[in-house]
């Protein structure tokens, strides 16, 4: 298996530590692929516009001192039940990787609601954008994916395997549970493991997400994250 992390943060957006710093700890702890991931604009704790191309700089000075691969990406939060994100055409030419996320859901409630609000704007957004990774799937407060029923979580499982979207398993949250696995991996979903790090000792934590993966068939051939290098 690659080791991997496809899923940390800088302090352009609310991580702690910058570039070369995350690209050096990621090479102590022998991992083969980083990819660096800052929040898009468009929530609180997301990256100015101002200091979208610094990072970029920044970021590509790191990966020439690399001795393992480094991805640009970003991660995009998915803005309304449209399935629109913050990242542009021009920043998404530019982009490696790109991370999607829903961050907010304003005005929807109970658990129902949410889970099907939830689907609906994740439904969209893979289908119209070029996402390469869904990151902390059905998480928003609490694992939604409980209030769907099987039928409506294959069909959006073939639509992650049509659209070529890789499902993160997020070792902060968790998720995805045991039953979406096994949704998702019957449907022919690959998986990609993401720390969700904003600190160096996080980068590369994905202890929980290696053992889910590896209890899923054939790992190996579940691993998304190949297409990416």
């Amino acid at each position: 298996m690659i080791r991997h992390d496809l899923h940390t943060h800088t302090h352009y957006s609310d991580g702690v530590p910058k570039p070369a710093e995350m690209v050096e700890e990621a090479s102590a702890k022998e991992l083969e692929v980083l990819a660096i991931t800052d929040h898009g604009p468009e929530i609180d704790v997301g990256i100015d516009r101002d200091d979208i191309w610094k990072m970029i700089d920044d970021v590509r000075r790191a990966e020439k001192d690399a001795v393992i691969r480094v991805l640009l990406g970003m991660e995009a939060n998915v803005l309304d039940s449209s399935g629109n994100i913050d990242v542009e055409d021009e920043l998404l030419a530019e982009l490696d990787i790109l991370l999607a996320g829903v961050h907010e859901l304003r005005g929807v409630s109970p658990s129902q609601d949410l889970a099907e609000a939830y689907l609906e704007r994740v439904t969209n957004c893979v289908r119209d954008f070029p996402v390469d990774v869904l990151v902390h799937p059905f998480w928003f407060y609490e694992e939604l994916s409980q209030h769907l029923g099987r039928d409506t979580l294959e069909d959006f499982g073939k639509i992650l395997r049509d659209t070529g979207t890789i499902v993160e398993i997020s070792e902060k949250y968790r998720v995805p549970c045991d039953r979406l696995l096994e949704i998702f991996e019957g449907c022919g979903v690959r998986f990609c493991l993401g720390s969700d790090s904003h600190s160096l000792l996080e980068i590369g934590r994905n202890s929980w997400g290696e053992s889910k993966l590896k209890g899923l068939g054939d790992g190996e051939d579940l691993l998304g994250v190949n297409d990416l290098v």
